[in-house]
């Protein structure tokens, strides 16, 4: 005689309660454990917590999941049985994987060979193959279990997944669960169960779903142990036949009769849409358990989210159509994720007050999407002091362990590398992770550099030309990894500037940028990449499974130093290597296999990982939708509820047998998003609060809510009136800083302080931005800035706020601005051919003029190949034109470098002036002339002009491409006190940040010396933003320079000493610059 119970109600409390009565009867072996069966581990905290408070000491139990406790008992019971182990999912994946790839040839098999042959990765899509089908024959056994019977004697025989279900079966016979659920049901009615082999009594609680031959696998251990079902029933009637209004639709589309007459009333639509699979599972219980126990109770509250509960309990409308807007169900319309953090975390300070008693514990929020929520949920809810009375604890539940996993981050990331085209942002992106660069004693603050230098040498993708060549690429060296680190080391082992004019050292241009305790950061940076293009090579050749496990777990102890704090985190990826080797063992694989499909199998194996946890007592949960569908909680917020994320779409592949002839208990991902929608409403006690990304960030474009929230909308409305639903919707502004939240008469409201200020910046406008420097730093802190010389004089007249910044403050505001460059040169825009231009004559007055195109292709300046040698013509002939024009300076024999001092009262101007010739100074320019261009010579022309050097003209003319631009001379003694003025600048600019800007500086005293003092900080600040030219391309603004913006984000208009300086600095080189034809 079956001993199987019902529990059903509308309240898990009421459940709870009954399983804990239960639980109150001794078992009759003392020693003996309670079982319960539970769906996912936060049923099973909840069950814990409560349990432990209703029964005061609550031990010798133990949760199990669904399937745990079927096949065990299964297993018990018909202890002759084969094991599982040849279907569970691991092992049967590489099954099918090796079943497929060696009958592929097959007649039977000729389909999944045309789908094989048309991928891009034969193998690779093989494993992706297997995986689904992995999938679907686990629903197979569940679901389908008769259609496997019949495929296992024969039936169907030509049909290529029949084939397959064969060979499976014939490799590992009695293993599969629809086999052993038959053996189940064929034992006799006086079968005695062995002593021992199942529990007394056993409870399955919090389960909303179960497939039918799961339920009647219950039934048939019944016979040998007390099962009680605790089940949540959103009706207490019976509705097995309540029909959606769509499927209303579809019978009275079929039938002749009008719908009045088929008695097709929709009493409650939202249980009618929303209940499909709650309904299908509901009837199938009732068929198979007739003791049931009904613990309903009926919500007596009078608030609207109250009265829609009642009415799905009661099956009936309430007769009453006033009803009224309340807070007990709220909707939000947002910009993006972010804002419904922001206005959640609002809106549950405002619960606080309202709710008399309301605890953290008592809220659950609910995501769509919690891997991409949490990160708003820490910067939101974590960016709140701990001390302030704004602070909410919170815990974020069902993360993936990738994501809160430093160490699997990066191997994962690993992973990534071999077979790639080793681009230098996935390399360098590797160090980010704090274990790898342990391994390798690699600092923190060594990263900037060793960007530096890669950006330097120019190194964009590809081991060497070898690997270039692997991946179908032409094999050149030039922009590789190794040519990059061989000029590196080649310029530490040796100066690449005293090469006797030809810096090459066996082909190799070194770099000089790596000196003194540099070196042993190259070192250690070389060892990295060494280790990881090793890594690479081992990857490429196939090998057995066994093999790659030993391979990783080399490269796991070699690229990562792993903490005692990050074991935890390294043992899943230990398990994941075991694996690896029981593909040989328990799924008798015998094959190699290539580096891709390892890899996508460790993928997906450490993806799946979780750390668990997150089920913080005394916290707010945030978690995914399905873990606390029904656990009752007294505020229950849904995040992401847009159309276009919930309920997910449903995706069924061609082969699907399920899906081609469904049936009732089939799962189905956006049937169970719909009932999942369902279990939240009605476990939510007081509050029910709705966010969505109703407005986008970007545009303002609308998106409609979901479908699930748009019908219990319409359903508002049938009860209280159109303007209901309107009045319990809150369109959210764009930022939280909006006036409108802190205004008294308005509905929107806010707690921040921060946005308080905003706001109230808004309203009474912008205060003065705070200057960057308030005090300068003292002189005693000068260190070795003593004696400078002219281009460092000229450095910081270009930018004083980046020499004090970089210098003084050892901040490198560059690393946050520069991208990875990761492709090659192919063809030189205008501002690659300016550098090659400006390299040519360089080199050209460094005497350099033998193998310039070979040296230039070394530096990585030139295209590679034939079109290298094509550009690097293009613009010589460029350089020649340039040339000429320097003849008349060219005629001249250039005089002897003077040597300069020029002292102040704290600093020396030190240095030789060279390339003084008759008609004085000059310099070319490959392109326009520039205000920084202008700058630098001006430092020379005052030099110049206070030496005033015998046999030469005391003019400087800068020649560019277009124009010629010239200073004129001026008086011994006034040069000297220019000098010294700009010196004093300089003093002042080591010890604060100076505003002066060359392009704006200089636009501006161009105006004023016109007269035009309304129009000078006008063209001041043209200079300082963005402007448009030709075709819509946008030439940046001096503002975009990331020293100036930080050290004065207003530019020139809320810079105070801007006038000053401008003038003091530029004044007479403006006054004596001037365009020459």
């Amino acid at each position: 005689m079956n001993s199987i119970r019902l529990f059903t109600s509308n309240r898990m409390e009421k459940l709870t309660e009954a399983l804990a009565k239960i639980l109150f009867t001794p078992l009759s072996d003392p020693l003996a454990q309670e079982v319960v069966i539970v769906p996912n581990r936060g049923v099973e905290r909840y069950l814990s917590l409560n349990l432990s408070r209703m029964l005061g000491v609550w031990g010798n139990f133990r949760f199990t999941y669904p399937d745990n406790f079927i096949e065990g008992a299964i297993t018990k019971l018909i202890q002759d049985l084969p094991e599982t182990k040849p279907f569970n999912r691991e092992v049967l994946l590489w099954r099918i994987f090796s079943i497929l790839r060696e009958r592929i040839d097959r007649d039977e098999y000729k389909e999944v060979s045309r789908y094989i042959a048309s991928a891009y990765d034969g193998e690779g899509s093989l494993y992706s193959l297997s995986e689904r089908l992995t999938n679907i024959f686990e629903l197979y056994q569940v679901f389908r279990p008769e259609m496997l019977k019949g495929w296992e004697e024969g039936v169907e025989p030509e049909d290529w997944q029949s084939s397959l279900l064969r060979e499976l079966v014939r490799g590992a016979p009695g293993s599969d669960r629809a086999f052993r659920m038959r053996a189940l049901d064929a034992l006799p009615d006086d079968f005695v169960a062995p002593h021992g082999a199942l529990p007394e009594r056993v409870a399955l609680f919090g389960v909303g779903l179960l497939a039918p031959s799961r339920l009647a696998t219950l039934e048939t251990l019944s016979r040998w142990c007390e099962v009680n079902l605790f089940v949540v029933n959103p009706s207490r009637h019976f509705w097995g036949e309540l029909l959606s209004p769509k499927e209303a639709a579809a019978i009275s589309e079929r039938s002749d009769s009008d719908e009045s007459s088929l008695h097709l009333e929709n009493i409650n639509p939202l249980l009618a849409s929303n209940g499909r699979l709650g309904r299908e599972f509901i009837s199938e219980l009732s068929e198979r358990v007739p003791d049931v126990v009904e613990l309903f109770e009926v919500p007596e509250g009078a608030t609207l989210l109250e009265g829609i509960q009642r009415e799905i309990l009661e099956l009936e409308g309430s007769g009453d159509l006033s009803w009224k807007a309340d807070a007990s169900i709220s909707l939000h319309s947002c910009h993006g994720k972010m804002r419904e953090v922001e206005v959640l975390h609002d809106n549950l300070l405002q619960y606080f007050e309202e709710i008399e008693g309301l605890a953290p514990s008592d809220i659950l929020v609910a995501t769509t999407d919690i891997e991409a929520y949490a990160p708003y949920v820490e910067a939101v809810f974590g960016g709140v002091p701990r001390d302030s009375n704004r602070y909410i604890p919170f815990s974020i539940a069902d993360r993936r362990a990738v994501s809160e996993s430093g160490l699997m981050e990066g191997f994962l990331a690993l992973l990534e590398i071999p077979g790639s085209r080793m681009t230098l942002s996935s390399v360098v992106d590797l160090l980010e992770c704090d274990s790898l660069r342990r391994a390798f004693e690699i600092e923190e603050d060594e990263l900037p550099l060793i960007k530096r230098w890669l950006e330097e040498t120019r190194v964009r993708w590809g081991m060497d030309g070898d690997h270039r060549a692997s991946l179908g690429f032409e094999p050149f060296q030039e922009n590789s990894w190794r040519a990059g680190l061989k000029r590196l080391l080649l310029g530490y082992a040796i100066d690449g500037s005293k090469g006797g004019g030809y810096p090459f050292f066996n082909g190799v241009l070194p770099h000089e940028g790596v000196f003194g305790s540099g070196a042993a950061v190259l070192g250690r940076f070389v060892e990295f990449a060494e280790a990881l293009f090793s890594l690479a090579k081992d990857c490429k050749a196939p090998r057995a499974p066994g093999s790659w496990a030993d391979l990783f777990r080399s490269a796991l102890r070699t690229f990562f130093a792993v903490s005692e704090e990050e074991e935890h985190e390294a043992q899943p990826i230990r398990a994941a290597f075991d694996e690896l080797l029981r593909i040989e063992g328990d799924a008798g694989y015998k094959g190699s296999l290539n580096f891709s499909t390892v890899r996508e199998h460790l993928k997906g194996a450490l993806g799946g990982v979780e750390f668990g946890g997150g089920y913080a007592v005394g916290k707010v949960t945030f978690s995914a939708m399905r873990p606390l569908r029904q656990i009752p909680f007294r505020v229950v917020a849904l995040l992401g509820m847009e159309d276009a994320a919930f309920p997910r779409k449903e995706v069924a592949l061609g082969f699907d047998r399920m899906h081609l002839r469904p049936r009732r208990g089939d799962p189905s991902r956006r049937e169970e998003d719909r009932y999942l929608f369902l279990e939240l409403l009605l476990s939510a006690r007081e509050r029910l609060y709705l966010s969505y990304t109703g407005q986008s960030v970007k545009d303002l474009t609308e998106s409609q809510p979901s479908l699930c929230v748009s019908e219990l909308m319409d359903f508002l409305d049938e009860r209280g009136g159109p303007r209901l639903s309107c009045e319990i919707t809150v369109y959210e502004r764009l930022q939280g800083f909006s006036p409108e939240y802190f205004k008294a008469d308005s509905s929107l409201f806010s707690y921040s302080e921060e946005n308080l200020e905003g706001a109230k910046a808004l309203v009474s406008g912008r205060n003065a931005v705070p200057p960057f420097s308030t005090v300068a730093i003292e002189e005693g802190h000068l260190g070795e800035v003593k004696i400078i010389n002219a281009a460092e004089l000229a450095e910081f007249l270009i930018n004083p706020a980046k020499y004090f910044i970089k210098r003084r403050l050892r901040v490198d505001l560059d690393i946050y601005t520069r991208e990875a460059e990761e492709s090659e040169l192919f063809l030189l825009d205008s501002l690659d051919r300016y550098k090659v231009a400006d390299a040519i004559i360089s080199l050209g007055e460094k005497g350099v003029t033998d193998a310039v195109e070979e040296l230039l292709k070394g530096e990585g300046l030139l295209p590679v190949g034939e079109m290298g040698r094509v550009a690097y013509e293009v613009v010589q002939d460029e350089v020649r034109a340039l040339l000429s024009r320097s003849i008349p300076f060219l005629e001249c024999a250039e005089l002897e470098p003077k040597a300069y001092e020029f002292k102040s009262s704290a600093l020396l101007l030190k240095g030789t002036l060279a390339r003084i010739t008759p008609k004085g100074l000059y310099t070319l320019r490959p392109g326009s002339i520039r205000a920084v261009d202008k700058v630098k010579w001006w430092v020379n022309h005052l030099i110049l002009n206070a030496l005033q050097p015998e046999g030469a003209a005391l003019e400087t003319t800068l020649l560019g491409r277009d124009e010629t631009y010239a200073f004129r001379p001026l008086a011994q003694n006034e040069a000297a006190e220019l000098l010294g003025n700009l010196l004093g600048i300089f003093e002042r600019g080591i010890g604060e940040a100076l505003a002066i800007f060359p392009r704006a500086s200089i636009a501006y005293v161009e105006k004023i010396l016109k007269g035009d003092e309304v129009g000078a900080m006008n063209a001041a600040m043209g200079k300082w933003r963005d402007s448009k030219r030709g075709k819509g391309e946008i030439y940046q603004g001096e503002g975009r320079d990331p020293y100036f913006a930080r050290a004065f984000p207003m530019g020139p208009e809320g810079a105070a000493e801007f006038k000053a300086l401008a003038l003091a600095s530029f004044g007479r080189l403006v006054e004596l610059g001037e365009k020459r034809k």
